[in-house]
Order: C-alpha cells, then structure tokens, then sequence
C-alpha cells in the first residue's frame, strides 16, 4: 500500500511539471551519492558490520546512517540536484530498491536542497518518513522525525507535496513559509504559516507550535567534533 500512494504522488505531480513524461526507467535508476561534509561521528549501520565513516568514506543507495552528538553531516546526489544537511543524532537510509526514494528519515532531523530539474525524470526526488511521503519540486525543506514516527515539515522555498505513509488521505501542499505535521497513521494537519529561515532550523529551532513534538536530533548544540569538507553546516554549506 505505501508504494502504491507513492505512484501516486509521483504520477500527480509528474502531471503537473514541465519535464517530460516519468517513464519506468525513471523509477528503477539508483541515484548516486557522495559525502560532502562531515562533523563529528557518522557512523554506517547497514551493511555490518557497523563502521565509522570519514569524509573520503563513499555512500551508496541502501546505506543505513547515523549521525552522533554533536555531529553532522551533508550527503549531495549531483546528478539529481539535491543535498541532504543531516542533524545531530539522526539516522537515514539511503534509497535502494524503493521507486522513486532517494532517502527515508527514520528518526532525527535535516534540511533538503533540491534544485530545479529543467529535463529528465522528476521521480526520484522523493523522501518518505515513517509516517509520511514527501515529494518536491525546486524546493529547500526541513523534515523532523520524532521516536513515535511523527513527522513535522517545515518549508523555506518551493512547494513540497505530502500525504500519509499509508495513502489513506489526499496530498496537501505545502509551500514557502508554511509547515505541517504528519502524526503516524494520520493525515497532515493544516498547513500553517511560520517565519523561520533554514539558519534557524540549522541550529536546532522549530516553530513554536510544533515545540511540543519532540524529536531525536536536535541541531542543538555546535560543540565539539572536527569538520571535514568545506565549513559550517549553516545555510547553503
């Protein structure tokens, strides 16, 4: 059932783009990932066993990681226009075999850079949560995941089109200065303005609204740890 509501949401947005047609090879190509940043511990879970990354480490669709206290790190897909600015004590999954996903959220936080695609398949410009599917367009976003599994969507350019994990409600979506949440097994709330810049969710803010949703990995906290690869993880970095 979650695959399907993701065809879908592909399908409804691919309808409304400029690019052409999503064709199956669109689904099926696994995107490329490289290390571009790192701060502190990123640790590799999936495949064992377990190991300690370093900014020469390479990644790859289907990599489970882990980000420590204090630590950060950026994963980029060139070839798709996207960056991920990956928080304190997050962890992710690299797509592999899911269509269209470049990256699932399972617990954390951390800001998604997609560039405008002028041509080519706009299909795998998804990331999904454990209780959400997030599909973008030309978009910057940041997505918080608690232990529960809710998911709260910030937005700071662009539009970002969201519905349940399971497809059981429409999409709604969400654009520049708006944010949502998205409860495990529920629909997304009502999108409701907010004034926080990318800067502000780097360092661990949320609007005030979603304060209560707490979620593993604040950015809070820029303390110890040595950086690799180009400077702070502020905004553009």
């Amino acid at each position: 059932m979650r695959w399907i509501s993701v065809l879908m949401l592909v399908i409804a947005i691919a309808a409304g783009a400029t690019t052409a047609a999503i064709g199956q090879e669109g689904f099926a190509r696994k995107p490329e990932y490289s290390l571009t940043f790192l701060k502190g511990k990123l640790v590799r879970e999936t495949p064992a066993p377990e190991e300690r990354l370093t900014i020469d480490s390479a990644v790859k669709a289907g990599d489970v990681l882990r980000t420590g206290w204090r630590s950060s790190a950026k994963i980029s897909s060139p070839g798709l226009g996207t960056s991920f600015h990956i928080s304190p004590r997050s962890t992710i999954r690299l797509a592999s075999d899911q269509p269209g996903v470049l990256l699932e959220v399972q617990k954390g936080r951390l800001r998604a850079v997609f560039d405008k695609i002028s041509e080519g398949p706009s299909a795998e410009r998804i990331i999904t949560t454990p209780s959400a599917i997030l599909a973008v367009r030309g978009t910057e976003y940041g997505v918080a995941v608690s232990k529960a599994g809710d998911t709260s969507v910030v937005v700071f350019s662009g539009v970002v089109d969201v519905t349940d994990s399971g497809g059981a409600t429409p999409s709604v979506s969400i654009t520049a200065g708006q944010f949502c949440n998205i409860p495990r097994g529920q629909g997304p709330s009502n999108p409701t303005p907010h004034s926080m810049g990318p800067g502000d969710w780097d360092h661990g803010q949320m609007p005030s609204s979603m304060s209560g949703h707490g979620t593993n990995g604040s950015m809070g906290g820029h303390g110890s740890g040595h950086s690799h690869g180009g400077g702070a993880m502020g905004h553009g970095g």
